[in-house]
């Protein structure tokens, strides 16, 4: 037994020393300005775009996965990014509705990309992170985005809670 304990930490040292990711941490170069509280879309819009907040990036990152954290009664289906130049986006129909498009501005939508697995480089206009939800009533407690950066893995946790109600919020 102490034979094979001396051999797991042995194993542990020369992995993190050439490099491979560890554990994943909170603490990495991604952070959002997504303020904490509730959104709510109306069960009526289902499925509902959310504008979470924008993605900031100290060192280049990827995106590798984006979750919905104590969901019940709702998902998120699809998350993308739209680009943070221009006003963000609340909630709005699925796709968005012609006044959405018009105050964040068509282009922008129709330039979206999939969040997992985008690149988010240093120095670019900081991306706006929007997610599809579906569901019926219910809510979310967080949003975490699970992103790479180097041999490293991160966790961004972003305190939104998410709130699907019916008839409207």
């Amino acid at each position: 037994m102490d034979r094979l304990i001396k051999t797991v930490v042995a194993t542990a040292l020369v992995l993190s020393a050439s490099g491979c990711s560890g554990p994943i941490s909170s603490n990495g170069p991604m952070s959002s300005d997504a303020w904490s509280g509730e959104m709510c879309a109306p069960a009526t819009l289902l499925p509902a775009t959310v504008g979470v907040g924008s993605l900031t990036a100290t060192r280049p990152t990827t995106i590798t996965a984006v979750k919905l954290i104590g969901a019940s009664g709702i998902a998120s289906t699809v998350s993308y990014l739209i680009s943070g130049d221009g006003p963000p986006l609340g909630v709005s129909a699925d796709p968005p509705s012609e006044f959405s498009l018009k105050s964040i501005g068509p282009n922008r939508w129709r330039a979206r990309r999939n969040a997992v697995g985008a690149d988010i480089a240093t120095g670019q206009p900081a991306p706006q992170l929007v997610l599809q939800i579906t569901g019926a009533v219910g809510k979310a407690d967080s949003i975490e985005v699970e992103y790479t950066s180097g041999n490293s893995q991160y966790t961004l946790s972003i305190p939104r809670r998410l709130r699907v109600a019916s008839p409207a919020c």
